[in-house]
């Protein structure tokens, strides 16, 4: 087993970080007083990143990528997670369905210019009858000459505000049943028949806004369909459950890493009783449970991520990768506000944002009963010998 990390990898991470703490920490502040990323800031960051070579990392390069995997893909993903959640869009760089299912068409006229930071884009799946069931969705694609009509709803869709396009999931053939029958294709925002509803407010990740999506006989040309009719929710599965890893398991990296930080800070400096709470056993063992989570998910994300890279299946790996680091770091922001005290609880310090954003990762992108599920059907199906070292 080879633990070592590339060099490149880890200067990639330290220019990461160096543009986050530059480029967009002076920014929170605002954002967190307007709940919003100004629309004149969004292209001049997104370019700036791209011309870092930052954008579109796992990218293949004939379109402006670097080429990367995933592995080094987590380690960008670490530090861009110590920026607010708003400053997503400049991170989100590619689509994993545009660069591997897409036709060259597409992947000219969307996956360039999302690359090159010209465009914003969004995710449509998730429905008010469908979060973590996604087979569920009833939005329908009808077919009619030249493409099809969408008709339907969506919800919680990160970004639908500020995106020029959004690569969306409908019904194609509902007598295949629940998962199946479901198409995914590329829709122009400003499409006839979309219309964006209310933004959706949500308790933490202020200026990544989540908003509602109608559709009332959209109509999508037959070429803007991502891969095979009937298809979409396959390669939605074979994809996304890859970047998920960096999505989820890295920011979860990133954001426990920000919390082991400031709490060992704090604690060398706070005073109690005539000494560093550091020399406190209490403080002590919140610490050492801190850096040994982080340690743990630190190492299953990275043997996943390098897995995928092998050309190995994501799962189960991903659904382990998604269930414990959401996990972690919902226990490293708990225990970054008791380290702190009431100063954890005040706004005057970032913790209190953290804890509030933290609290997402074991809903979004599956939450974690549905991991547990997704990762027992898979022993089921498959026995454990794997993980028995057999």
């Amino acid at each position: 087993m080879d633990n070592s990390i590339p060099s490149e990898y880890l200067e990639i991470k330290r220019i990461a970080r160096r543009f986050v703490d530059t480029e967009l920490v002076p920014l929170e502040a605002e954002i967190e007083r307007t709940g919003s990323v100004a629309r004149e800031l969004r292209k001049p960051l997104m370019r700036k990143y791209a011309q870092l070579g930052l954008r579109g990392l796992s990218m293949p390069t004939q379109y402006g990528g670097a080429g990367l995997g995933v592995l080094a893909h987590c380690l960008l993903g670490e530090a861009e997670a110590r920026a607010l959640d708003a400053f997503q869009f400049i991170f989100r760089g590619g689509d994993p369905l545009l660069a591997h299912a897409a036709s060259e068409e597409l992947k000219q006229r969307y996956l360039v210019p999302l690359i090159r930071g010209d465009v914003e884009h969004c995710v449509a799946l998730t429905e008010p009858g469908a979060g973590s069931d996604a087979g569920a969705i009833q939005t329908l694609a009808t077919r009619t000459d030249g493409g099809f009509l969408l008709n339907g709803a969506k919800h919680f869709i990160s970004n639908a505000e500020y995106a020029d396009f959004a690569v969306l999931f409908a019904v194609t053939n509902r007598s295949l049943g629940s998962g199946r029958g479901i198409s995914a294709f590329v829709v122009d925002m400003n499409s006839p028949g979309l219309k964006l509803g209310r933004r959706q407010v949500m308790m933490g990740r202020q200026g990544w806004h989540q908003s509602e999506i109608f559709l009332q006989d959209c109509f999508v040309p037959a070429d803007h369909l991502i891969g095979a009719v009937d298809q979409g929710f396959e390669l939605a599965k074979r994809f996304l459950a890859g970047t998920r890893i960096v999505t989820a398991g890295a920011n979860c990296i990133g954001v426990a890493e920000q919390c082991l930080e400031l709490s060992l800070e704090y604690a060398k400096q706070r005073r109690t009783f005539g000494k560093t709470i550091i020399n406190h056993q209490a403080v002590q063992f919140m610490l050492a449970d801190m850096v040994t989570d982080l340690h743990t998910a630190r190492l299953l994300v990275y043997d996943a991520a390098a897995s995928v890279d092998r050309g190995e299946s994501p799962m189960p790996k991903a659904s382990m990768v998604k269930l414990f680091t959401s996990e972690m770091v919902g226990r490293a922001a708990d225990s970054a506000v008791q380290i702190h005290g009431g100063m954890g609880y005040c706004r005057e310090l970032p913790i209190e944002r953290i804890y509030r954003d933290a609290r997402v990762w074991r809903i979004v992108d599956g939450t974690s009963e549905i991991q547990r599920q997704m990762i027992g059907g898979w022993l089921d199906r498959h026995g454990a010998d794997q993980f028995l070292m057999k």
